[in-house]
């Protein structure tokens, strides 16, 4: 029983490791000396980190989020994939009314959404990803998983509606729904 749980903190410390080197952009291999903490510590961990990052640059983010509500969401939209890269406007997109950044969605590409998506985290704007269409989602999901970013599409899954959630699941094969499965972030 001892063998199963240590075994068992270390896959959850693994699956923290998977996810705090898609955080910080660089490869797990990097990060292994931080095996032996438990997972607790380094989900604390990443989430300090993603307040920090979010909290240093906030003020660029206002002025885009600002800047937007002043003109047509077909504009901004536009806009957007032309000269935003996808960190500026993943963190934007947590600063915007969810109904004007869902609408926005609609009108992005599925290619420059996912590249948004794996600059965001999606527990800062989940109003705006309850909020998009299952089969938008169930698109970019396919995208997310076709690049194998795994750690991703295991952020989003408790904050996309059921039926995106369903719509995105049909797309993926078993050894896929695994591999998002190892790095979910809320297992329930």
């Amino acid at each position: 029983r001892d063998r199963q749980e240590g075994a068992a903190r270390l896959s959850t410390s693994t699956a923290e490791i998977f996810k705090l080197a898609h955080q910080l952009g660089v490869d797990r291999s990097e990060l292994e000396f931080l095996a032996s903490l438990l997972p607790d510590d380094l989900r604390a961990l990443r989430q300090q980190i993603g307040d920090y990052l979010f909290e240093a640059d906030k003020h660029h983010f206002t002025k885009v989020a600002a800047i937007s509500r002043l003109v047509p969401v077909a504009i901004a939209a536009k806009v957007t994939e032309f000269a935003l890269p996808p960190m500026i406007a993943a963190r934007t997109a947590e600063l915007l009314d969810p109904a004007k950044a869902a609408e926005m969605v609609g009108r992005l590409s599925d290619g420059y959404l996912a590249d948004v998506s794996a600059a965001m985290d999606p527990t800062r704007a989940p109003e705006v990803i309850a909020r998009i269409p299952p089969a938008h989602v169930s698109k970019v999901g396919a995208e997310l998983a076709r690049r194998g970013e795994w750690v991703v599409m295991g952020g989003f899954v408790s904050v996309v509606s059921g039926p995106s959630l369903q719509a995105a699941v049909a797309e993926l094969n078993g050894e896929e729904l695994l591999r998002v499965g190892f790095v979910l972030d809320d297992l329930s």
